[in-house]
């Protein structure tokens, strides 16, 4: 950004002041713009022999990378570094790929690292360390289930164990390497989940084990165990994508069993809910500036992954 050139002389005091002011304003952002374009090459998004962040002037392109990835600024997603291999899958689950890079939405605080199960989210705190664990349980097989924890627990230490959430909350025990039996059962077993199962509910008892998420606690010698933050995130893209394909099959199943007159009962008055909805909006200025607010981030989101 070329730094604006004002001729003061025999200028009013109060011109004067404004110049000062929109010179610094423009100061700021040319260094607010080189801060972020430092940042995307320490991240790998950037390349860092193209750019120099100390003399770097603002461009098209690097504008448009710093508001593409706003979130690994932001602190809510970082780059992380695969195969090209792993690169392809996870650009065709909707990952953001960059410079061999899949940026990752996380938590704040959180570090990622890939494996070859998937991503891992450690957390550090004042008692330990939290690892939010890349794996998901088979709904079509229980059984299998022992093999995954037991995998996961095999090399725990003295310091070390398991434990795990249900739709954002905690288990109320932590389990060591003596004790993932009991971690097997409970999960196995866990009320909501049989009774899904007792129902036939498919799509309730495939959302529940979606919402399973095992973490491994470390804790600081002599400390207490950690314990993982509540509402930890539990889908990834193609769990999402799962959901809303069962949510339109279940749409698709109850219109497909209706009469004419039920089908025409039921769009009327899916209709009539909408039109009062809009109408509900235009009456109320603050809720109808929050829904464009939101819309236009949708369009935003879906143009940055279509680019």
């Amino acid at each position: 950004m070329a730094t604006k050139k004002y001729n003061t002389k025999g200028t009013q005091k109060q011109d004067l002041t404004q110049a000062r002011a929109e010179l610094k304003a423009a100061r700021e952002q040319l260094k607010q713009f080189r801060h972020d374009v430092a940042l995307l090459k320490r991240k790998g998004i950037l390349d860092k022999h193209k750019y120099d962040a100390r003399s770097v002037e603002p461009s098209k392109y690097l504008k448009a990378q710093i508001k593409k990835f706003a979130n690994v600024l932001s602190g809510e997603a970082q780059p992380v570094k695969v195969s090209k291999a792993q690169a392809a899958q996870y650009k065709a689950q909707g990952y953001t790929i960059k410079s061999g890079r899949v940026v990752v939405p996380k938590q704040p605080g959180e570090t990622v690292r890939a494996t070859k199960a998937g991503f891992k989210f450690t957390i550090k705190t004042s008692t330990g360390k939290i690892t939010r664990m890349p794996i998901s349980f088979d709904k079509n097989n229980p059984l299998a289930w022992r093999k995954t924890i037991e995998k996961y627990g095999a090399k725990l230490g003295n310091n070390e164990a398991l434990a795990f959430q249900f739709f954002g909350n905690n288990s109320h025990a932590v389990y060591h390497k003596d004790t993932l039996e009991a971690m097997v059962e409970r999960l196995e077993y866990y009320p909501s989940m049989q009774m899904a199962e007792n129902q036939g509910d498919a799509d309730k008892y495939e959302e529940i084990i979606e919402n399973i998420v095992l973490f491994k606690l470390e804790r600081n010698e002599n400390g207490s165990f950690p314990r993982p933050p509540q509402n930890a995130p539990t889908e990834d893209f193609d769990a999402k994508a799962r959901r809303v394909d069962r949510a339109r099959e279940r749409y698709n199943r109850r219109v497909s069993k209706m009469s004419d007159k039920q089908s025409d009962r039921f769009y009327a008055e899916k209709a009539d809910r909408e039109r009062k909805r809009r109408e509900a909006l235009r009456n109320d200025p603050a809720k109808l500036e929050h829904y464009k607010e939101q819309a236009r981030k949708r369009s935003e989101k879906s143009r940055n992954k279509n680019k």
